[in-house]
């Protein structure tokens, strides 16, 4: 039977980081920025070089061991943000990233596949279909509720034929000239 200890940090992950500084220390050694990103790799080469030899210690308890693991975990955190810092001191000093460094984000920024692409747009059309449907039937629906009002008001204004006494408007409107004054007869 064989057991396995976890707690402790990779040595790819410290190579790894040991690396990434490196080739950004590198890259910035004929700039103005140098003096700032050595400050900087010095730090972490100090703080890898801790993390490797803490991990070695086998005179540590159970307890001691996996707290330092914890430890070191914050530690790779924060070598992390200082990595960040110094990208960001490469692309300043006028340098891009290099590839590598950009290969190794952890942010996922492939194109959307074709059949991607024409499933939303298809959502959309659909959606705008749907939109323009309700408005529709929004829209007359409140057209007929209207045109019942105004029928009903003209009813209420103008009665019909018959419920007037002495005659309709209509024939009121025609015995008089287009003066408007009442014709005699």
């Amino acid at each position: 039977m064989h057991v396995e200890d976890i707690w402790f940090v990779a040595q790819s992950t410290l190579t790894d980081l040991r690396d990434r500084v490196s080739g950004i220390l590198s890259r910035l050694e004929n700039s103005e920025y140098f003096d700032q990103a050595k400050a900087i790799a010095d730090s972490i080469f100090s703080r890898l070089d801790y993390i490797a030899t803490s991990q070695d210690d086998d005179s540590m308890s159970r307890e001691q061991h996996i707290g330092l693991y914890r430890e070191n975990v914050k530690t790779v955190d924060a070598i992390k943000e200082d990595i960040a810092k110094m990208e960001k001191i490469l692309v300043t000093a006028g340098g891009p990233p290099s590839p590598e460094m950009l290969a190794k984000t952890n942010i996922k920024a492939n194109s959307p596949t074709k059949t991607m692409t024409w499933i939303v747009i298809f959502l959309i059309v659909i959606f705008v279909g749907l939109l323009a449907g309700v408005l529709f039937f929004t829209w007359y629906s409140q057209t007929k509720m209207s045109k019942e009002e105004l029928l009903s008001a003209r009813k209420s204004a103008f009665p019909a034929k018959g419920s007037l006494g002495g005659g309709s408007t209509a024939q009121k409107g025609k015995e008089e000239d287009k003066a408007g004054v009442p014709k005699q007869s």
